[in-house]
């Protein structure tokens, strides 16, 4: 059986079971908007002007030096790695080999973008009937032997 103070506990209004301190419920209030704020907004925002998969190393005049799949300085990070394990060395993990071609895959990028730079400002440039000399060569563009269009 209920007891009578069961009873009238679920015949009050609501305002006089809440007998908790106003500002334990205000602070929790607080709290849920900063939690709010923090973890939904600023990340959002956050997010919209950065590249996820850009990692920058460092730069040359004002150029970044960036781990981007497909970019030169992760095609040096896979040659060296590769031209160092075809001398016999192996990646067994060790801290000092993955630093090693890191190291030099930066290095080789920073000579890279330093090389293009003196190139441009001598005034280099390739010319479109190399280019297309080169690309009917190229076999990423050939099918059968033949110049592909598609």
């Amino acid at each position: 059986m209920a007891s009578s103070a069961d009873k009238q506990n679920k015949t009050e209004p609501a305002e006089k079971r809440r007998s908790g301190n106003s500002f334990v419920y205000i602070g929790t209030i607080i709290i849920l908007i900063i939690t709010v704020i923090a973890f939904v907004f600023v990340p959002a925002l956050g997010g919209a002007g950065s590249r996820s998969n850009d990692t920058s190393f460092g730069s040359w005049k004002g150029k970044p030096i960036s781990f981007v799949y497909g970019g030169y300085f992760a095609n040096q990070v896979s040659q060296i790695k590769s031209d160092f394990e075809k001398q016999g060395y192996t990646d067994t993990g060790s801290p000092d080999f993955a630093r090693l071609v890191w190291r030099r895959a930066f290095e080789n990028t920073a000579i890279h973008l330093a090389l293009l730079d003196l190139a441009k400002e001598a005034g280099m440039a390739v010319s479109n009937s190399w280019l297309d000399t080169q690309m009917l060569e190229h076999p990423v563009f050939l099918e059968n032997g033949v110049f592909s269009k598609r």
